[in-house]
């Protein structure tokens, strides 16, 4: 096998690795989200809890609402700017953005993060971004 058909297959087993990656991140994802959106329903449904739970459950509940919308956006505007996949995690006053690129160049680090800030309103230092090729 030559060298440039090795690379090739490197670069399509590197890829291959990478959707899975963003398939996998999706499922744990929506598994914690479901996971937490039924305790916070126990809660609102359960006649022994107290006003001061069944709050902390809307509040929850909106908070979770809130970064799914912010975080949808986000993905969203990031494979706009051309990138081929991306996921955003907005938590506890952070985001974490994971973006499938072969080399994220500065400007493409500016790009996201200034659609991060667009959308949370977080500062720069509490924005990560992570290539995955």
């Amino acid at each position: 096998q030559s060298s440039a058909s090795s690379a090739s297959d490197d670069a399509v087993s590197a890829s291959a690795e990478a959707d899975t990656y963003f398939t996998e991140a999706r499922l744990n994802r929506q598994k914690s989200r479901d996971e937490a959106t039924e305790l916070m329903e126990k809660t609102l449904s359960d006649a022994s809890a107290t006003e001061e739970a069944k709050k902390e459950a809307v509040t929850q509940a909106a908070a979770i609402s809130g970064n799914i919308l912010q975080e949808n956006n986000i993905e969203n505007l990031i494979k706009a700017k051309g990138f081929e996949d991306c996921m955003a995690f907005v938590q506890n006053g952070e985001c974490n953005v994971v973006v499938k690129t072969g080399k994220l160049l500065d400007s493409d680090a500016v790009a996201i993060q200034e659609i991060v800030v667009g959308q949370t309103g977080l500062a720069y230092d509490k924005i990560k971004i992570v290539e995955v090729n």
